[in-house]
């Protein structure tokens, strides 16, 4: 249904309830008439439309049952206002038509607000409400509420990476080696990631999602919620990639979660330092993730240039911890060769180039079955330089 269509039903709906969509009551009998413009849209079918009557508006949620199941939102929704998370209320609901009459958080995203420039003052009062609201989303987590983040979903998550980006993007397969190092990889997100304690997960707990408010933001975008481990979100919101923290910034602002987390008894680890490893490996796996999603539905869009964009970012805010040792510039390296292959097509057929080092093989490590490979990643474009240009393959060395 296009927008006219969607009108046309929101003005039948309020005129006569029984109308709207195959006679569906939606109980919007108490609105008045008034004017249904765009709200917002995300990496579903769902679509997003404000309802604005004089001073008064609500947004309404067109979510096509054949494609959008919304039972979930209504349930997520219940729990975290019990938690005492501040998200829309839901007015009147019609699951069977996928229509859903919400409260208006307002239309600026965190994202939007920062990227306007704040001060240092106004940012610390965001992010300070965002962790405070997360923290008692997590506490009031129980088990057997939410479906479980568990091993069998982080695998269907991870093998996006080479089924999509690597094949689809990359146009390309793991060499034997690239695979024995993408096996590696797995393998230590997956024993770090099902080695948390787990507790409630938005799952897309970051500045695109929150709501600027007087107080704590308005949460959006909550209805894939799963039980999973405890550094998730709190990773989402400092590494996010379209708001580039430092890691000095953002190794604060973790440590700032932690202690407070500590302080209301959460399960995160004693250590910090044991908890910034866990955040850095989830990060590892949230933007393999991303990648691999959120392409897709910008080109499906054409919304290029927020694509390269994100692109970009992740190379910076996906590069692996320390202790993934040779497994991390060659991970690095395929998601800068992805955004290169692209870089070129935007800017009207050049090549983009980025120096990846002074000296174009890489010495790596990459523990596999207990025992140590020495390999080398190298760029090899023409004439044989260390530079990564837009085509080139990047191979390992031995």
């Amino acid at each position: 249904m296009d927008i006219d269509g969607l009108t046309t039903a929101a003005d039948a709906a309020v005129a006569d309830p029984g109308t709207a969509r195959g006679g569906s009551s939606l109980q919007w009998a108490d609105l008045p008439q008034g004017e249904l413009a765009p709200a917002s849209a995300d990496a579903s079918f769902r679509r997003y439309f404000r309802w604005q009557a004089g001073e008064r508006s609500l947004i309404i949620m067109d979510a096509p049952p054949v494609h959008e199941n919304s039972e979930p939102f209504v349930r997520i929704t219940g729990l975290l206002q019990a938690a005492g998370v501040r998200v829309p209320r839901i007015f009147a609901q019609d699951l069977e038509q996928g229509f859903l009459l919400l409260e208006d958080m307002g239309a600026q995203t965190y994202l939007q607000y920062l990227q306007q420039g704040v001060s240092d003052a106004e940012r610390e009062r965001l992010f300070a409400g965002a962790i405070s609201s997360l923290i008692r989303w997590q506490l009031a987590s129980r088990p057997d509420v939410l479906p479980e983040y568990d091993e069998a979903v982080l695998r269907r998550e991870l093998a996006l990476f080479p089924d999509w980006y690597v094949a689809r993007v990359l146009e390309r397969e793991f060499s034997p080696d690239e695979q024995r190092l993408w096996d590696a990889v797995q393998q230590l997100l997956l024993d770090s990631n099902l080695g948390e304690a787990q507790v409630y997960v938005h799952r897309d707990y970051m500045p695109r999602n929150l709501m600027v408010a007087d107080g704590e933001p308005g949460v959006l975008d909550f209805q894939d919620a799963l039980y999973g481990p405890i550094s998730y979100d709190v990773t989402s919101l400092f590494a996010d990639a379209f708001y580039n923290w430092s890691a000095v910034e953002r190794g604060q602002w973790l440590t700032r979660y932690w202690q407070q987390a500590v302080a209301a008894q959460l399960p995160v680890p004693a250590q910090l330092s044991a908890f910034l490893d866990q955040a850095r490996l989830m990060g590892v796996q949230r933007h393999l993730k991303v990648l691999v999603f959120l392409p897709a539905s910008v080109i499906a869009t054409a919304s290029r240039t927020i694509w390269l964009t994100h692109r970009a970012l992740c190379v910076t805010c996906a590069r692996p911890a320390p202790m993934m040792c040779g497994c991390s510039r060659w991970l690095s390296y395929l998601i800068a060769w992805g955004y290169l292959r692209h870089e070129g097509d935007d800017s009207g057929g050049g090549q983009g180039r980025a120096h990846a080092s002074a000296d174009p093989a890489h010495p790596q490590t990459a523990a596999q079955g207990g025992r140590q490979a020495t390999t080398a990643v190298a760029y090899r474009g023409a004439g044989g330089s260390g530079a990564a240009r837009a085509g080139d393959q990047p191979r390992l060395v031995g």
